[in-house]
């Protein structure tokens, strides 16, 4: 695309492109690139500026997390679920080291790992890490933010999915009342 031209560009006129990669622009351009649908060009960028990161700036930096979060949430968005799994469990691991445990941006990495988990087909261990990304967002953000109401909606559609599985299995459903009180 055009941003990968212009940066060709610069780096071709001598401009030194480890000092522009090594800050966020790169990662900038990749989610620009990811919003206009030119998710081919931005998994390009995402990768080029996560190399550049870890080379220039070590494995435990907030911008090599983040970078691996957006490169993971956008595996996640063209369905490449087997792929971003392990992206997401190092961004964990990688706020969790950077940040401490009860920051919000370890719960938002808890819930994106509860969310491919369960897309990969593994509800019964997507619902332990799901419930806890609630609770923390409930607890660091309140009961009315976007990103509370986002866990209980995810919550909620896995608890109605397995209680329709097990209505047409002839089972007693599970999950239908606690769903409705998320």
């Amino acid at each position: 695309g055009a941003l990968l031209e212009i940066l060709t560009e610069l780096s071709g006129r001598g401009i030194n492109m480890t000092r522009l990669e090594s800050r966020p622009t790169r990662h900038a351009l990749g989610a620009l690139l990811m919003e206009a649908g030119q998710f081919e060009e931005a998994e390009a960028m995402y990768r080029r500026a996560l190399a550049m990161q870890r080379r220039v700036l070590g494995g435990d930096h907030p911008y090599v997390a983040s970078t691996t979060n957006n490169l993971a949430a956008l595996l996640y968005d063209t369905e490449r679920f087997d792929e971003a799994e392990p992206l997401f469990r190092d961004v964990l691991r990688l706020r969790r080291t950077i940040y401490g445990d009860d920051h919000a941006l370890v719960a938002n990495s808890i819930g994106w790992l509860g969310r491919v988990i369960e897309r990969n087909g593994r509800p019964d261990e997507a619902e332990p890490l799901l419930r806890d990304a609630l609770q923390r967002h409930r607890e660091q953000l309140g009961e009315q933010h976007f990103s509370v109401a986002r866990d209980r909606h995810v919550l909620a559609s896995l608890l109605v999915a397995r209680a329709a599985e097990q209505l047409a299995a002839g089972e007693e459903p599970a999950g239908f009342v606690e769903a409705e009180q998320l």
